[in-house]
C-alpha cells in the first residue's frame, strides 16, 4: 500500500515536471538585446572617434588611405571582435553557491533546476517548504547540489536560520556566496482608489520591505564572496499602464534601490545587476488568478458605497479586472528571462541592467524613456 502511495505521488509529481517544463520553449524567439545594449555605446563612440581622427589627418595634412568611413569600420570591426570576447568569458560553477527565494513560482523553480545542471551548488528558498508539492518536485528532479530552505523573508528568525545553515553548506572552498537573486513578488492590481490599505501595505512589504531587509542580511556572504546581487524587475517599471501603478511604483522603487547599492557595493567589488523581465513573463512568474479574483471580491467589498455606485460601477470594474486575466492564462516563452539570470550569474563581467523584453516592449519602453511623455500617449493610450 505504502508502495502504491509513493508511486500515486511520483506521477503526480512528473505530471507537475511536464507542466513546467512547457513554459520554457524549445525554439525560443529570444532577442539577444544583452548584445545590442553591450555594442550600441562602443560602436556609436567608433563613429566619433572616426570622424575626430580624419579631421586631426586633415589638420595636419597627413594622408592616409582609408576614408571616414573606412577607418570607422576598422574602428567597429575592432571593437566588436573585442567585445564579444569580453562579454563571453563566463566564470567556472565549481565552488559558487547561489541563494534564490521565491521558489514556489515557475521562474525561480526552474532557474534553480538549470543552474543545478551547470553544476552550481543552489540553495532554494521556499515560503513554506513543509507539503509543498513544489519543494517535494524540486528535491525529486534536482541533485544533491540544490538545497530546499525554509525561507521567509517577514521572518527575521527564519533569514537568519537560513544564513547559518548556508554557511554550514557552503561547497569546499567557497567562502561565501556567489550570488543572490531575491524573486519572491507580490502584484497589486486595480485602479489607485480600488486598492485597500492592507493590499497595498501587502504589495510595498513583499516587494520593497523584504527584499531589502533579506539583502542586508544575506549582504556579509556576497561580499565575502565577491559575489554578485541580482534583482528581478519588470519592464513596467518603465511602462505605464491603468490599474498596475502599484506594480510599477514597486519595480521603480526596486530599480532606483538597485543603482543606489551599486554606488555603495563598488568598493566591495560586488556587482549589482537589474534584470528587467518582459511583462508578460512577470504576470505569468507572480500572477495567479485566484489570488487576483481574490483580490477584486476584497476591494470592491471594501469600497465606500460612494465610489461603488456613484464613480464606478459593478459592470466596468469586473471588466478592468477580467482584463488582467490573460496575464495569469496565457503560456509564454520564459526562456529569454531565464537564460539572461544565468548570463547575470555566469558571466565574468555582466551588464549592470538587462531586458530580456519583446520587441514590441523594447520599443514601447524606449518610446516611454526617451520621448515626450505626448507621443506615448498618444500611441498607447
Amino acid at each position: 500500500m505504502q508502495a502504491q502511495n509513493f508511486e500515486r505521488r511520483r506521477m503526480s509529481l512528473r505530471h507537475e515536471s511536464i507542466r513546467r517544463g512547457s513554459i520554457v520553449q524549445s525554439i525560443s524567439k529570444e532577442v539577444p538585446w544583452d548584445i545590442f545594449d553591450r555594442l550600441f555605446l562602443p560602436i556609436l563612440y567608433c563613429h566619433a572617434l572616426a570622424i575626430l581622427f580624419t579631421a586631426l589627418m586633415e589638420i595636419f595634412e597627413i594622408k592616409f588611405a582609408f576614408s571616414t568611413f573606412g577607418i570607422f569600420f576598422l574602428f567597429s570591426f575592432a571593437t566588436i571582435v573585442l567585445t564579444l570576447f569580453y562579454h563571453n568569458l563566463k566564470v567556472s560553477s565549481q565552488g559558487k553557491a547561489i541563494l534564490i527565494t521565491g521558489c514556489d513560482f515557475p521562474l525561480a523553480w526552474y532557474l534553480c533546476k538549470k543552474l543545478d545542471d551547470m553544476g552550481f551548488t543552489v540553495f532554494a528558498g521556499f515560503k513554506e517548504v513543509a507539503d509543498n508539492a513544489q519543494a517535494e518536485l524540486m528535491k525529486d528532479e534536482c541533485s544533491a547540489r540544490v538545497r530546499v530552505l525554509q525561507l521567509d523573508a517577514s521572518s527575521e528568525s527564519q533569514m537568519q536560520e537560513a544564513v547559518k545553515f548556508i554557511e554550514t553548506h557552503l561547497p569546499d572552498g567557497a567562502i561565501g556566496l556567489w550570488a543572490f537573486v531575491p524573486c519572491d513578488q507580490w502584484t497589486a492590481v486595480g485602479e489607485l482608489e480600488w486598492i485597500p490599505q492592507d493590499i497595498l501595505k501587502k504589495a510595498l512589504e513583499v516587494n520593497i520591505i523584504n527584499t531589502v531587509r533579506l539583502t542586508q542580511v544575506m549582504m556579509p556572504l556576497i561580499r565575502r564572496g565577491g559575489g554578485r546581487l541580482i534583482f528581478l524587475t519588470s519592464a513596467l517599471a518603465k511602462i505605464y499602464n491603468p490599474v498596475r501603478g502599484i506594480q510599477t511604483a514597486v519595480h521603480n522603487a526596486l530599480e532606483s534601490f538597485a543603482l543606489c547599492l551599486r554606488s555603495e557595493m563598488r568598493k566591495h567589488k560586488v556587482n549589482v545587476i537589474v534584470v528587467a523581465a518582459g511583462e508578460f513573463a512577470s504576470g505569468t512568474a507572480w500572477l495567479d488568478n485566484e489570488d487576483l479574483l481574490e483580490q477584486a471580491k476584497v476591494m470592491w467589498k471594501n469600497m465606500s458605497d460612494s465610489k461603488r455606485f456613484e464613480v464606478y460601477d459593478e459592470k466596468y470594474f469586473e471588466f478592468t479586472i477580467r482584463q488582467l486575466e490573460r496575464y495569469t492564462k496565457v503560456t509564454v516563452d520564459l526562456t529569454p528571462a531565464i537564460h539572461t539570470l544565468i548570463d547575470a550569474i555566469h558571466r565574468a563581467f555582466p551588464l549592470p541592467r538587462y531586458t530580456p523584453i519583446t520587441r514590441e516592449e523594447k520599443v514601447k519602453t524606449l518610446i516611454a524613456e526617451y520621448l515626450p511623455w505626448a507621443i506615448y500617449d498618444v500611441i498607447y493610450n
